[in-house]
């Protein structure tokens, strides 16, 4: 019996031998296989990576020099087409990269790829994963070709893409027109806003950083069915301070049916009114304009200070602070004792931008059978100096003037005794 078990153990052996050593051998192998094709890749991609560092560097320093010495300009051209297509590609359609770095790198994916290729993956209605490769197409060829010699066709299919369906794409034309930044993308974004494509925030956004004077295409807007699109207009015309005819437009929707527009109108018109340390884009405006504006503006906000909606008096109550007008004061005094805590903010807040000039519309406030009011006008008295002068004058006075007491002895009250004591 040992015979014959020394007999199957040999046999076992060859049998192991001739079957299991070649599969382990072809096993390690096949792990090696591996384990080379995985430090090369991660080595090559490291390349990679390091190539479009450098290329990076140097178009940040092309962002910030306004130019590259000709080793800096070789070295990056060298670089850039050392880069794969599909890389190139996608740094190209970034929308976070500068305009200018992203038309280098658009200007080589188009040294690889033919326009009619890029175009015809712009005009699919691609889905799902695969709509980017049309998103990227449109970034590609929007920023390869100059905006004096962009191509109808491109601006077509940039239109059609702003009103697709799909509110990627759409959003991603939006931000491509932004980019570029000239009279016909304007009006493209325009029209996107008025049809309600895309979102009209996302269009207000990239509007508003548009240079030049576009208030003709935006005036049609403000009476626009939809009432976001109102709103956004009346924003965005706050920008054109030169205008004379844009705040009287904007007075016409002061008692527009939605509250969010007659919000953005007395906002705008504001800032309209306002010196040009506060304009959004500084201009010269005569002060027989100013001041014609401030008497508009004050009107339209005494009137939405009784709006039955209240984030519009709150904002309706700040316009006017802004305007630095003491007489205003008892226009704003009584929403001290609005319902709502934002209305009475936006109150007390008025009131202390007006200054100390308001003072006697705010005494008039202490003795208010509402006790936020009163603590309020206590508040802002102290906060616009008015009562530091009044304690300075009580002290130094050789006799104590009893109007001066008096008013003393109402902040002492109307602020819980806590402010006079401070003072």
């Amino acid at each position: 019996m040992i015979f014959q078990f020394l007999i199957f153990r040999e046999s076992l052996l060859s049998d192991f031998e001739a079957f299991f050593l070649p599969l382990c051998v072809a096993a390690g192998g096949v792990w090696l296989l591996m384990l080379l094709f995985a430090v090369g890749g991660r080595a090559l991609a490291q390349w990679r990576r390091s190539d479009l560092s450098t290329a990076q560097r140097a178009l940040r320093d092309l962002q910030y020099q306004g130019t590259l010495s000709p080793s800096q300009r070789e070295n990056m051209q060298a670089l850039l087409h050392r880069l794969p297509h599909r890389v190139l590609n996608r740094v190209a359609s970034d929308a976070s990269l500068p305009k200018g770095a992203a038309a280098v790198f658009s200007s080589h994916v188009l040294e690889r790829r033919s326009v009619q290729s890029l175009l015809r993956d712009a005009t699919r209605p691609h889905r799902g994963l695969r709509k980017w490769r049309r998103v990227s197409a449109l970034r590609v060829l929007a920023y390869a070709f100059g905006e004096g010699a962009f191509d109808e066709r491109i601006f077509h299919l940039l239109r059609h893409a702003v009103h697709e369906v799909d509110r990627d794409v759409a959003d991603a034309a939006v931000a491509i027109l932004g980019n570029m930044n000239n009279d016909r993308a304007a009006q493209l974004l325009v029209e996107a806003m008025r049809d309600g494509a895309s979102s009209p925030a996302r269009i207000a956004a990239q509007l508003d950083d548009f240079p030049g004077d576009h208030s003709e295409i935006l005036l049609p807007l403000l009476h626009n069915e939809n009432p976001v699109t109102r709103r956004w207009a009346a924003t965005l015309l706050a920008r054109y301070n030169d205008r004379t005819a844009v705040p009287l437009r904007l007075a016409e929707l002061a008692h527009d049916a939605s509250a969010d527009v007659r919000s953005a109108v007395i906002s705008s018109l504001g800032y309209l009114a306002s010196p040009p340390s506060r304009m959004r884009r500084p201009v010269h405006v005569p002060q027989s304009e100013l001041r014609r504006r401030a008497d508009l503006v004050a009107k339209v906000a005494g009137d939405l200070l009784h709006d039955n909606v209240w984030f519009v008096r709150a904002q309706a109550a700040r316009t006017l602070g802004e305007l630095k007008k003491p007489e205003l004061a008892s226009a704003i005094v009584p929403l001290l004792s609005d319902a709502q805590w934002w209305v009475r903010q936006a109150a007390k807040d008025a009131l202390q931008a007006l200054g100390s000039s308001a003072a006697p519309s705010i005494i008039q406030a202490l003795d208010s059978p509402d006790r936020f009011a009163r603590n309020s006008a206590a508040e802002v008295l102290q906060n616009t100096g008015i009562l530091h002068s009044l304690v300075i004058r009580v002290a130094r006075a050789p006799q104590r003037d009893a109007a001066d007491l008096k008013l003393l002895q109402r902040i002492d009250i109307a602020s819980g005794e806590t402010l006079v004591a401070a003072a």
